[in-house]
């Protein structure tokens, strides 16, 4: 018994104790258009030797639109950004966020990443609140200060931010950052999953399973599990050893729940697929 039981703690341990990793939200593939854009000088062919001096990159590539010529005038500032910037709007401040924050394209600057952050939340914008929020929380290019990190976290749920929702409900569940409430964070859990967070649905399987902060329920466990597994046939062995595990009414009961949170979002495969890695 006790051989069984020792690895059992030990992995529930590790597994409470992993970090909640802020993830970056995915974009549309608009956002991922105006992103490319950022990136253009980098990813457009070299220019040919044969080509005169005198000839601009403009006759070789095809012309810069002025979205292009304003993000590069605004990755080549070195200094703090103005504070007066017209046509920069939310979104736009985003991706810029996104850029300095990874490092993609241009320098990584985590101050610099925080100050887009901060104008494009300012606007309401939800996945901008998100990354704020974290930088907040773990002291990425601003002072920590977890008051302002939940607070920010919370503006971004109230607008159905799934991965707020996740990250925050993980922060109470495993008491990092905030005072631990189970009640709390599994709501939270069960509305990001319930969303299509697809790493909210695991966790919950994993905890329903494991029993880790709420009571073993093998029904919840298989549910969550098809919830996140559905269509993906690698992964259906996860189902198979579970299911002599329920009787043939619970393992009904299991599919049951599945299917209704099926019928309401179908699971994103990229839901929390992080820029840049």
């Amino acid at each position: 018994m006790r051989r069984i039981l020792v690895p059992c703690l030990i992995i529930v341990w590790i597994v409470s104790s992993l970090p909640v990793l802020a993830e970056i939200p995915p974009l549309s593939n608009e956002q991922s258009r105006v992103l490319q854009e950022f990136w253009w000088m980098e990813q457009a062919p070299p220019q040919s030797p044969a080509i005169p001096e005198s000839q601009s990159a403009t006759a070789v590539h095809a012309p810069r639109t002025a979205m292009q010529e304003q993000t590069e005038q605004l990755l080549a500032i070195t200094a703090p950004l103005p504070e007066d910037m017209p046509g920069v709007n939310d979104k736009m401040f985003y991706l810029l966020g996104v850029a300095f924050f990874t490092g993609k394209g241009v320098v990584k600057d985590l101050e610099k990443a925080a100050e887009c952050f901060r104008r494009a939340a300012r606007q309401g914008n939800p996945d901008a609140q998100h990354m704020l929020g974290h930088c907040y929380m773990e002291g990425l290019g601003v002072t920590p200060n977890i008051t302002i990190g939940v607070y920010l976290m919370k503006q971004a749920i109230a607008q159905n931010h799934r991965i707020s929702m996740f990250c925050l409900g993980e922060c109470y569940l495993n008491g990092k950052f905030v005072k631990r409430e189970v009640e709390k964070g599994m709501a939270l859990l069960e509305r990001s999953a319930s969303l299509g967070m697809r790493r909210a649905q695991l966790s919950l399987a994993m905890r329903y399973r494991n029993g880790v902060a709420v009571c073993k329920d093998l029904v919840k466990a298989y549910s969550w599990y098809a919830v996140a597994y559905h269509d993906y046939d690698e992964e259906q062995a996860v189902l198979k050893k579970l299911e002599p595990l329920l009787t043939a009414k619970e393992l009904a009961e299991a599919k049951n729940m599945a299917s209704k949170v099926l019928a309401a979002v179908e699971p994103d495969k990229n839901a929390f697929a992080s820029l840049g890695q």
